[in-house]
């Protein structure tokens, strides 16, 4: 025990501020798992934690489905076109079913909530009423939910901070409810850093899980204490080519009749009866 809990020391102080690369939470478990009330551990919802299972949806490929959503928005003529419309993408996060990208994380999670480390989530998804939703954020907690992971438990438990000193120009601010941080258009660092002074918490190391290295890069805001940022590519397994085609066609059949045909329905119509004989019809035909 005390050569391994030594071999582990030296391996914390040796990457201790550089950037480490996973592909499994099984290569920190014995690390997270040894850690105290002294340490705060941050991680990224999407492509972290959770993962969506049609390739549409998949945040790589958000840049493209977001043009395909444009491009449908732009041909809208008028207010009630566009709020039909964006009923209807707001149904993109209500279909589509999103898993855990490793389900041990939930134990892992727990674990160290027991034994009194501070665990929190962090997301940059939009807030408040989105089509059909009435709070993106609920949405957001009740995926995890499902999904067995709860940052309600242990140090955070209902606890609420706003962050009106953050105020973004179009009048939001961040806030943390229930163990998740959400701060669309701020610095992940800055948002961790208000949040761990706005509780007075006594932390040593702050270890932080995201997907985007570039996130993980410039943490400026927490140079005082130990940082272990760590890049999880786990879920690029489970990542493949986006037929944009598809998309638009998944995306014109949820805009036209409510209806999301996922990756696994397309697999099952067959190649000759399904995506590629298919067409996209007129903007008009979605409302008459």
């Amino acid at each position: 025990m005390i050569i391994r809990n030594f071999f582990f020391i030296s391996l914390s102080l040796l990457l201790f501020g550089q950037i480490r690369t996973i592909d499994s939470f099984n290569d920190v478990e014995t690390e997270l798992l040894g850690l105290g009330s002294d340490a705060l551990v941050v991680f990224d919802i999407d492509e972290v934690l959770l993962t969506a299972v049609d390739q549409a949806l998949k945040t790589p490929h958000k840049e493209i489905f977001r043009s395909l959503e444009s491009e449908f928005m732009s041909k809208a003529t008028n207010d009630e076109q566009r709020r039909l419309l964006e009923y209807r993408l707001s149904l993109t996060y209500l279909y589509p079913n999103r898993v855990l990208v490793e389900k041990k994380i939930v134990s892992i999670i727990e674990s160290m909530q027991r034994h009194g480390v501070n665990v929190i989530g962090i997301t940059r998804c939009r807030r408040g009423r989105y089509g059909i939703i009435p709070q993106v954020e609920q949405w957001r907690k009740e995926i995890l939910w499902k999904n067995g992971i709860d940052f309600n438990l242990g140090s955070f438990q209902n606890i609420k901070v706003d962050f009106q000193e953050l105020m973004q120009p179009n009048r939001s601010s961040p806030n943390f409810e229930e163990g998740l941080l959400f701060g669309r258009g701020i610095s992940k660092d800055l948002l961790i850093h208000t949040l761990i002074s706005k509780l007075d918490l006594n932390l040593k190391k702050i270890y932080i899980f995201d997907d985007l290295r570039s996130n993980l890069q410039t943490l400026d805001h927490l140079k005082k204490y130990e940082i272990y940022p760590i890049e999880y590519t786990g879920a690029k397994k489970l990542l493949k080519p986006l037929t944009k085609r598809q998309a638009r066609w998944q995306l014109y059949n949820l805009l036209e009749g409510g209806r999301w045909y996922d990756d696994q329905d397309i697999e099952e119509m067959g190649y000759l009866k399904g995506l590629f004989n298919y067409s996209i019809p007129s903007f008009f035909d979605m409302f008459f």
